[in-house]
C-alpha cells in the first residue's frame, strides 16, 4: 500500500496492480467500519452526527501537528488530548475555546502545522 501510494506507475511496473489494491483497501476499510459499528450500536445510541465531534478533532490535530508528519500528529494529538482534560479541569467548557486559539496561534506563526511544511 504504501508503495502504491508512494508512486503507483513504479508499483505497477513491479506487478502490484494499483486500482484492484485500492479496491481491496477500501473494501476491508469499509467492513472493518462496518464490524466497529455493530459493536458500538447495542451499547450507545446511534445517531447521524455521532462521529462529527471525534472526527473535527482528529482534523485539528493533523492540521497542528502538520500534514504527513507522524511526529506531528503524535505531538498534536497528545497536546490537544491534555490541553482538553486540563482544560475541562480548571476552565470548564473554554478548554475547548483554548484548543481552538492555540491551532490559530500556530497556523498564524507556522502554516503548515508544528512538523510540517507550508504549501506553495
Amino acid at each position: 500500500m504504501r508503495a502504491v501510494s508512494y508512486d503507483a506507475e513504479v508499483a505497477s511496473l513491479q506487478g502490484i496492480s494499483p486500482v484492484r489494491l485500492f479496491c481491496v483497501s477500501f473494501a476491508v476499510g469499509c467492513a472493518l467500519a462496518g464490524f466497529a459499528g455493530g459493536l458500538v450500536a447495542p451499547i450507545f445510541s446511534v445517531t447521524l452526527d455521532m462521529g462529527t465531534g471525534i472526527i473535527f478533532m482528529a482534523f485539528l490535530v493533523m492540521v497542528l501537528g502538520g500534514l504527513g508528519s507522524y511526529k506531528g500528529a503524535v505531538i498534536g494529538a497528545i497536546a490537544i488530548g491534555l490541553l482538553l482534560s486540563f482544560g475541562y479541569q480548571f476552565i470548564g467548557g473554554l478548554g475547548q475555546l483554548a484548543v481552538f486559539v492555540i491551532v490559530i496561534v500556530v497556523l498564524t506563526f507556522r502554516p503548515g502545522g508544528i512538523f510540517g511544511k507550508a504549501l506553495d
